[in-house]
């Protein structure tokens, strides 16, 4: 257990950042390793596990945004000295994430069908998402569990185990991958799409056994169902699920901003989905300096130190301007290597580079409004952060795009990321600092 209310405050931070950025990139490598292996079994395969990634990511940001209030509850314990009520909230965490994880589970069997007929699949390809999906809805419990797991070890402030145990899955994926997808030499059958899922199953399994054991062995976590629970699950998913359906917005404005560049260029669309992959690697400091910040602001919000959170943010804020200055000479600098790595389509690189010359500098504006949404659910403001993800992804970015395109047509689309981008950092920084009310701790 960290207590991240003493000490120096910009170690601490980057002690807690650096571990998690690295889990983060990890499960960015996890699907990617499926991917590239997938891709060497032909197109069809390919353009099926495509299929699938909406639906994953979906099952992922729901497990990821509740597992953001099981943080910030346990931190806000561990913050006020309440060691044994931060033990029965880590055990009812585990327990609701049982239940959940099968719940979706469930949900993904029973409507995997039409699901995937109403996302458009064609027939020559069902068969191949069944092959994947079938195999890895029953994963879902065990990465669920796995996933909620780490965030109740980051709500003790140790965000090194599990970035530890991402890398241990991360590895296992990548080993056990090649030998269920093409076979071992007579002990494994060639299982192509299906073993991809298997061995995503295999890893996770063990990774959730791995994180118990040491929520167990380690903080001594009892996992038990009293009348209490449900008192937890409730303060939990006051946070959680808020924090859910801000972390299903990004999908929602990519598909905004695909819906928009598709009716003017269809190779607008392709040089979308490159330029926006490359940022989302350039922009793994700043999620993980969110979650950190979720952290510390929660545990300091319940020790009243509400003097290490306004520092912390000043830190974070200028830390956010140093990587973001980064990020912007790297595209600025190997743009059209990195666009042309992808795709020779003199459109597609036109395309690629107008959004390398707009988007990035708002990378600070999009690094400090994640901070701040972190400080607002550690300050249980969760629903501040929604509403200026609503602002950020729906509202400011649908109104740019209507006022921009009929002047620049798809390059206002494109304007339209960066504008929505920074007015809401703006917005957001006053808010967060001259609203006094609710520095207090919630729970």
């Amino acid at each position: 257990m960290q207590q991240l209310t003493r000490g120096n405050i910009v170690s601490e931070l980057l002690k807690m950042a650096i571990p998690i950025s690295i889990g983060i990139f990890l499960s960015m490598l996890f699907f990617a390793v499926d991917t590239f292996y997938i891709s060497t079994l032909g197109q069809n395969q390919l353009t099926a596990i495509t299929f699938t990634f909406p639906v994953i990511l979906a099952f992922t940001h729901l497990a990821m945004g509740f597992g953001t209030g099981v943080t910030t509850h346990i931190a806000q314990m561990v913050g006020s000295h309440k060691v044994q009520k931060a033990k029965r909230s880590a055990g009812d965490a585990i327990i609701l994430a049982i239940v959940a994880s099968i719940i979706l589970m469930m949900t993904s069997l029973f409507f995997m069908e039409s699901l995937f007929e109403l996302l458009g699949a064609h027939a020559e390809h069902l068969p191949f998402i069944y092959d994947y999906m079938v195999p890895w809805s029953y994963s879902i419990p065990f990465f669920t569990i796995m996933l909620i797991t780490n965030h109740v070890i980051r709500g003790y402030g140790d965000t090194k185990t599990p970035a530890k145990i991402l890398m241990t899955v991360t590895l296992l994926n990548l080993i056990l991958d090649p030998f269920f997808i093409f076979g071992s030499y007579g002990l494994l059958p060639r299982m192509e799409v299906q073993g991809a899922a298997l061995a995503t199953l295999i890893a996770s399994a063990i990774g959730m056994c791995m994180s118990l054991a040491i929520l167990i062995l380690r903080a001594k976590v009892q996992i038990s169902l009293r009348l209490r629970t449900f008192w937890h699950w409730q303060a939990m998913a006051y946070v959680g699920l808020p924090s859910m359906i801000s972390q299903l917005l990004p999908p929602v404005a990519q598909s905004i901003i695909v819906l928009q560049l598709a009716a003017s260029d269809t190779q607008a669309v392709a040089a979308y989905g490159i330029a926006s992959r490359v940022e989302a690697v350039l922009l793994v400091f700043f999620m993980g300096l969110a979650v950190a910040m979720n952290i510390f602001v929660a545990q300091n919000v319940a020790a009243k130190r509400k003097d290490r959170v306004i520092k912390a943010m000043h830190f974070a804020r200028v830390s956010v301007l140093i990587v973001a200055l980064l990020g912007v000479f790297i595209v600025s600098v190997f743009g059209y290597d990195i666009v042309g790595w992808f795709s020779e389509d003199a459109q597609v690189m036109h395309y690629g580079l107008l959004y390398f010359a707009f988007v990035p500098i708002s990378y600070a504006a999009i690094g400090y409004v994640m901070v701040l949404n972190a400080g607002y659910n550690g300050r249980r403001m969760p629903f501040s952060a929604l509403t200026f993800n609503l602002l950020r992804h729906v509202g400011l970015l649908m109104l740019c795009i209507v006022l921009f395109k009929p002047l620049f047509g798809t390059s206002g689309v494109i304007l339209a990321i960066p504008v929505s981008h920074i007015v809401t950092a703006i917005i957001s920084h006053y808010w967060f600092f001259y609203t006094p009310h609710r520095w207090e701790s919630r729970r």
